[in-house]
């Protein structure tokens, strides 16, 4: 027998599978594993782009529609702004008889919409969130407060300069690298 040589003896399966549990990242607000799987990345001098799929192992419920990929899961490329329209539309609404959104802000009749919409900026792979103040001039602020800028683009009627709808966005991050949503 030899003294100081390690001797190597395999791992039962119940160890193995605990192991491949450790490696798994865990979201550690809500619990849930944060499943990915890499695809491809898009390569442009400087620039990497990855392409992902997402899983989200959170629970799907009843109503619950299944994206191009698959129930629950989600294809992380590039990025994107999404809303939560709280109220009317932050732009409001032209159906005849014009109703002012929020971020309008004339509110000269009760119809208006009294509340910011929800925004979301996914990026990368990360997720931020924002809407806008009741102050004149309507300054987009991060949930929670960042270093971020953010803007809309907005669309309007050539007849009388009216806010039609935001067509784009402009995001700022705090290193200086600029992001454009939209056309």
């Amino acid at each position: 027998m030899q003294i100081g040589l390690a001797q190597t003896l395999p791992v039962s399966p119940e160890a193995a599978k605990q192991n491949q549990f450790q490696n798994l990242p865990v979201n550690l607000y809500t619990g849930t594993p944060q499943i990915t799987l890499p695809v491809y990345t898009l390569q442009e001098g400087m620039l990497a782009v990855p392409v992902a799929l997402a899983y989200n192992a959170s629970g799907v419920r009843s109503g619950d529609i299944a994206s191009w990929c698959g129930l629950g899961w989600n294809t992380i490329a590039g990025g994107m702004v999404s809303r939560t329209v709280r109220g009317l539309p932050d732009e409001g609404l032209d159906d005849g008889t014009t109703h002012e959104g929020y971020f309008q802000g004339n509110f000269t009749n009760n119809l208006d919409d009294l509340e910011s919409d929800v925004y979301t900026v996914s990026l990368h792979g990360a997720t931020y969130k924002f809407c806008f103040d009741n102050m004149p001039g309507r300054t987009a602020h991060f949930i929670p407060e960042s270093d971020m800028h953010i803007q809309p683009v907005v669309k309007r009627n050539p007849r009388n300069n009216a806010l039609i709808w935001f067509s784009g966005w402009l995001l700022t991050m705090p290193d200086g690298t600029h992001y454009r949503f939209g056309n």
